[in-house]
């Protein structure tokens, strides 16, 4: 997980002061979305775990790139934490139609949809990470 975040008051959704929420459940979910419209029309969604090997290596290679960092500013950033792996883990995932981490796709964050053709599953490399948030990344 990335470092940085505080419990908003009131609720379980974590979030920090570069726009990343963390999420638990649908509500967290629909709260982070909430707040996200606030930042971005898109927001960068990120399913993943404490348990996952393949997670912490992209937060360790991929999320702490510089390039990827830019864009990640000019994007809402919404981190799926399903370390639980409980009833609202296993609801939120339903609702994501993912099946487990690591899962990355674009939101809109009006609506909440995953935008067609943004969605990973396992490793993505740097690069990689690059080419899909590039298109979504607000003009300099």
């Amino acid at each position: 997980m990335l470092a940085g975040s505080a419990l908003a008051a009131g609720t379980a959704l974590a979030t920090d002061t570069a726009g990343l929420a963390t999420a638990r459940s649908i509500s967290d979910y629909r709260d982070a979305l909430r707040l996200a419209r606030r930042r971005s029309k898109v927001a960068l969604i990120d399913i993943g775990a404490e348990w996952c090997a393949v997670c912490k290596v992209l937060d360790r290679t991929v999320f702490v790139d510089p390039r990827v960092l830019t864009l990640l500013g000019q994007l809402a950033f919404i981190r799926v934490d399903v370390t639980a792996m409980d009833a609202d883990s296993r609801t939120l995932l339903r609702h994501l139609d993912a099946e487990g981490p690591p899962t990355l796709f674009i939101a809109d964050t009006r609506t909440g949809r995953e935008l067609p053709d943004t969605r990973s599953v396992g490793r993505i490399s740097a690069d990689a990470m690059v080419a899909r948030l590039l298109p979504f990344a607000e003009p300099a």
